[in-house]
């Protein structure tokens, strides 16, 4: 079982070439890494990796939210719930800091913005 964590996801800032040899690994250890996640864009995304023959779903790509205030939005993060035996992510939800109400009131308030299993009604966050 592995686990990919990196700072810039295979998106368009990727070099073509690199993006092309990184799928193909994507694609052939498809069956050992379970999901991977990303920073760099400051935004939440979600990405499904699909093989490259048969373009079937293959993976998920976990593109957290920003730490910071950067381009106006509330710093964020995701709490992501794993299967303990296949490390399958089961559902995923985001949080945000609601910074106007930490300046109005002086003190911290985190929000739970999405739930994808619940809003989206998905039975976990498989890519099929």
């Amino acid at each position: 079982t592995a686990i990919l964590l990196g700072h810039v996801p295979n998106l368009n800032e990727c070099g073509r070439e690199f993006g092309k040899r990184f799928h193909t690994i994507i694609d052939r250890f498809q069956a050992t890494i379970r999901w991977q996640a990303y920073s760099h864009t400051h935004q939440q995304q979600i990405q499904i990796i699909s093989d490259v023959m048969s373009k079937k779903p293959i993976g998920m790509s976990f593109i957290v939210p920003s730490g910071t205030t950067f381009r106006g939005k509330p710093p964020g993060f995701n709490v992501l719930y794993l299967d303990p035996d296949t490390m399958i992510p089961l559902d995923l939800e985001t949080w945000a800091f609601d910074l106007d109400h930490a300046n109005q009131y002086d003190e911290p308030r985190w929000e739970k913005l999405y739930d994808y299993k619940e809003d989206l009604d998905l039975e976990d966050l498989s890519p099929d």
